[in-house]
């Protein structure tokens, strides 16, 4: 199976220690999830998905993306902005229950939610545990920037055969 950075990324998970913190592009600005990093090996899975079989469209994936936070995760409110990692991390709460946690809003993939965006990043260590494509929640090539389509439409094909995905 192929891994490589998912397509749709549009920040750049960066580590340091045992803290993930997404940067905006705005390099003097924090922002964004504030989470406990999890090693691969350390994603405790119950996996209920098989890569053969394509999932429901606007399914949330619940841990396989970024913006999930599991109880014990500590994540900063929607929207809010940071000067310093520690000004971002002083101001992260502890997450009780396993939530979405996305700082951009709600995302269309949450059933509550009346949002009309797809705030999906995928948690690629986690896919990877689980076996599971780097494209496994992508609906369709509409959720991908266009130098991923062809890659999108050869791998999910592979996988899945011709598929409504494709348009």
């Amino acid at each position: 199976m192929k891994t490589a950075a998912h397509p749709r990324s549009l920040f750049t998970p960066r580590t340091f220690g045992t803290i993930s913190v997404t940067l905006t592009s705005s390099a003097s600005l924090w922002t964004g999830v504030v989470k406990t990093f999890r090693w691969a090996s350390q994603i405790k899975m119950q996996n209920d998905w098989t890569p053969e079989t394509k999932p429901p469209s606007g399914t949330c994936p619940e841990r396989f993306c970024f913006h999930w936070a599991e109880a014990g995760d500590k994540v900063t409110g929607v929207g809010h902005q940071y000067d310093t990692l520690t000004d971002a991390i002083n101001d992260a709460a502890l997450v009780s229950t396993a939530r979405c946690a996305c700082s951009f809003g709600p995302c269309v993939r949450d059933t509550s939610s009346d949002s009309k965006t797809d705030w999906y990043e995928a948690n690629e260590p986690a896919l990877e545990k689980a076996g599971l494509p780097w494209f496994y929640f992508v609906p369709s090539i509409k959720c991908l920037g266009e130098q991923f389509h062809a890659r999108y439409v050869e791998e999910s094909a592979e996988l899945w055969g011709d598929h409504d995905g494709l348009k």
